[in-house]
């Protein structure tokens, strides 16, 4: 099954979105581990294990926020992200799976940094590279052999970023033995902010290559059209 250019250039016009909410499950990973891995070389294993939790309790939430109110303002979004008349049923139908799957995705992000800090790292990646691997098979079924275009490759893709995170959130609930597990967390709103802070600048790198995209592609369909994206 060959897949059009519209919908191809649908996928470029939807990918900086997940590229900026990428960044909110980058800045609490990288900032939380840091903060995670200090107090439990401090020997505070258990005020490390409550702020593990509550730091992916507040990235799920923040990924909820960042996916419901997208969605409730799709088209509005979609065309701000570059979408025309011609393209946009491709950009919605390849939108659409990703709000919904994008909390379990992003936590499965900040997992990857947080496997470190428990000693993991091996583990992170292959969880990583399962993810990888489900998504190219997903995109062969959905898109080549059932020919469902830009829903399909949307669906594997979400599903794909979802392997990571889903399979994190089973460890850490399982894995009691291990030097971080879930527990119950306690706020903690200094430790929110000092993770935000630590981990800024690798967020406002990933959102400026999202930003820098959205630009191009608005300049690109003005001059070229979506056969030009």
């Amino acid at each position: 099954t060959c897949v059009s250019t519209d919908a191809l250039s649908a996928v470029n016009i939807v990918m900086p979105y997940v590229m900026i909410i990428m960044a909110v499950g980058t800045m609490i990973g990288t900032g939380g581990s840091a903060v995670v891995s200090a107090q439990m070389g401090a020997g505070k294993h258990r005020e490390a294990k409550e702020n593990f939790s509550f730091l992916c309790l507040s990235c799920f939430v923040a990924c909820v926020i960042v996916s419901v109110l997208p969605f409730l303002f799709r088209n509005p979004l979609l065309y701000m992200l570059g979408a025309n008349d011609a393209i946009f049923d491709y950009c919605l139908d390849y939108a659409t799976p990703l709000f919904f799957v994008a909390p379990v995705a992003l936590l499965g992000m900040a997992l990857q940094s947080f496997f470190i800090s428990a000693g993991k790292p091996g583990l992170g990646m292959t969880f990583s590279l399962l993810g990888g691997g489900v998504n190219i098979f997903l995109d062969w079924l959905f898109v080549a052999k059932l020919g469902w275009e830009t829903t399909g490759a949307a669906l594997a893709t979400g599903i794909g970023y979802s392997v990571p995170g889903v399979a994190g959130i089973l460890y850490f609930f399982i894995a009691r033995k291990g030097t971080l597990c879930f527990v119950r967390p306690k706020w903690r709103g200094k430790i929110l902010l000092k993770t935000v802070t630590n981990g800024s600048s690798e967020m406002v790198a990933m959102m400026a290559s999202g930003i820098t995209t959205v630009m191009m592609n608005n300049i690109v369909m003005d001059l070229r059209g979506e056969d030009g994206v």
